[in-house]
């Protein structure tokens, strides 16, 4: 289980961008600031961060059930 949280807390880059619905190479200029994403990129983006916090929510939830349980 702790694999599976420590995987999840940080996507990759590549993952984000699926997420946002652009290429690898535009979110990589989205980071480095040489390109900025349009509204409806803002807008996927916002949406794919809401996700992504709850499932990082029910991973943690997760783990504190297993610690309480007893689990290593």
């Amino acid at each position: 289980m702790m694999a599976e949280a420590l995987k999840a807390v940080t996507p990759t880059l590549r993952e984000v961008a699926v997420w946002c619905r652009v290429s690898y190479p535009t979110i990589r200029a989205y980071r480095s600031g040489d390109r900025r994403a349009t509204p409806a990129t803002v807008t996927r983006f916002a949406a794919a961060l809401r996700r992504h916090a709850r499932l990082l929510g029910k991973l943690a939830d997760r783990l504190e059930r297993e610690v309480q349980g007893g689990a290593r």
